[in-house]
């Protein structure tokens, strides 16, 4: 695991020694990176002691079309189709089988694992609840 983590840091001192005379200042971030970053990093040092660019590029990969789409960093981000739902700006995740019934609910089975933390999350308020 260990071998794991010092590879992926390698490739991400990488990307930023590659990317960084391109990076963006606070003006250019997303609206919702600049409100909800800083919760983010909070709730992501208290409960998952890893890099906080890990969490970011996953905001950025699952709700950002480009930096300037509306989704973007946006807890009511949504992608609905008839097989899946994502929900929020890491788009937690239901998809359904072809006759209509849940395949799988990444939100409850991330309330079962993280019951004191995400108790009051649920279907209904997920876009609400960036907080949580």
């Amino acid at each position: 695991m260990a071998l794991i983590e010092i590879a992926i840091a390698i490739v991400l001192v990488g990307l930023l020694l590659v990317f960084s005379p391109r990076a963006y200042v606070v003006d250019q971030l997303p609206a919702g990176a600049v409100k909800y970053m800083p919760l983010l990093k909070a709730e992501q040092q208290r409960l998952w002691p890893r890099p906080p660019v890990l969490l970011a590029s996953l905001v950025e990969q699952k709700s950002c079309i480009s930096l300037r789409s509306r989704g973007c960093w946006n807890p009511d981000a949504k992608l609905k189709t008839e097989w899946e739902e994502g929900a929020g700006v890491c788009q937690i995740t239901r998809a359904y089988r072809v006759y209509g019934s849940t395949r799988f609910d990444a939100l409850s089975d991330l309330r079962v694992r993280y019951g004191t933390e995400l108790g009051a999350l649920n279907w209904t308020n997920v876009y609400q609840r960036p907080d949580l």
